[in-house]
């Protein structure tokens, strides 16, 4: 598990939860504010600083760093996803996304100046079924299909008054999509009819104020909040809190990933890992990696 941290480089954890690496500028690191870590395909993980990228290779234990002079679109990388075809997205300012492709030693601009009408991307970019979501800083969801050179807007009403802040998008059926706002709780959309469905304090989330979100291999949704994280299934439904009390390092859950069944959320005061109990469907163990672990 690789973890970011602003101000505090890169953490590495393996999965039976040992002393975990850290590794700064004197390691190599371009840049110790990390706001974003990627394993690619290949095994290289990229690393998104406020500084450039880093791209560390396992096999040759060598980094390679990216920077405007190598022709990204900016310094400031808070988010990567990786395509189809083992390319990298890189993105978080409002300048503009860069498309890198290590096998062609590319890297595409995808700026205003490239024709597209607007891309001020915000804090997420999730690649899903070949085309590219990206939120915005005005709170407005934009779908690229780069091969095809479609550019699609999705707006409502929030951010028409840019209120709304859209945090990360997944996807859990063909044409339906799940959207994290910072300021209005849980977007449900049908891309297909165009119809939409808003979950907030009123119809049970605990908080408005979304961070991240996130499905496991049951497609069942996770979404990290200001006051602990929820599971909501679905199929059953269902929605199971975890706060404090139930275990978590901290009230606040800033990320939220599925590895080998177990969850992984990014807390104020550390890595707190749920894993569920064998035999139980709605029983977990809680434990927390934090200062005393190693983590800064």
């Amino acid at each position: 598990i690789w973890m970011a941290c602003g101000g505090g480089g890169i953490f590495k954890l393996n999965r039976a939860g040992y002393m975990p690496g850290n590794y700064r500028t004197e390691n190599g690191l371009g840049n110790n504010n990390v706001w974003a870590t990627l394993e690619a395909q290949d095994g290289k993980v990229w690393i998104g600083t406020h500084g450039g990228i880093d791209i560390y290779d396992p096999v040759e234990k060598s980094v390679k760093h990216l920077g405007m002079e190598q022709g990204l679109v900016n310094l400031r990388n808070t988010n990567l996803a990786e395509d189809v075809k083992g390319r990298i997205w890189a993105g978080g300012s409002e300048s503009g996304m860069s498309l890198i492709d290590l096998n062609k030693e590319t890297i595409q601009k995808l700026t205003a100046d490239s024709g597209i009408e607007k891309l001020h991307v915000s804090s997420s970019l999730q690649n899903i079924d070949g085309t590219l979501w990206l939120s915005q800083f005005d709170g407005e969801l934009a779908n690229i299909d780069i091969e095809k050179g479609v550019y699609k807007r999705l707006i409502d009403k929030d951010s028409a008054i840019q209120k709304s802040s859209k945090e990360r998008v997944i996807q859990t059926e063909k044409n339906i999509i799940w959207v994290a706002d910072g300021n209005f709780g849980l977007h449900k959309i049908d891309t297909d009819k165009n119809l939409r469905w808003r979950f907030s304090t009123e119809n049970s989330l605990i908080s408005n104020f979304l961070y991240s979100i996130a499905k496991d291999h049951k497609n069942r949704i996770w979404i990290a909040t200001d006051k602990g994280v929820q599971m909501i299934d679905e199929k059953e439904l269902k929605i199971t809190t975890f706060t404090v009390e139930e275990g978590l390092g901290a009230s606040d859950v800033y990320d939220v990933i599925e590895q080998n069944d177990k969850i992984y959320l990014g807390t104020s005061k550390g890595l707190t890992i749920l894993e569920p109990v064998e035999g139980t469907a709605s029983f977990w163990k809680v434990k927390t990696i934090g200062n005393k672990q190693g983590l800064d």
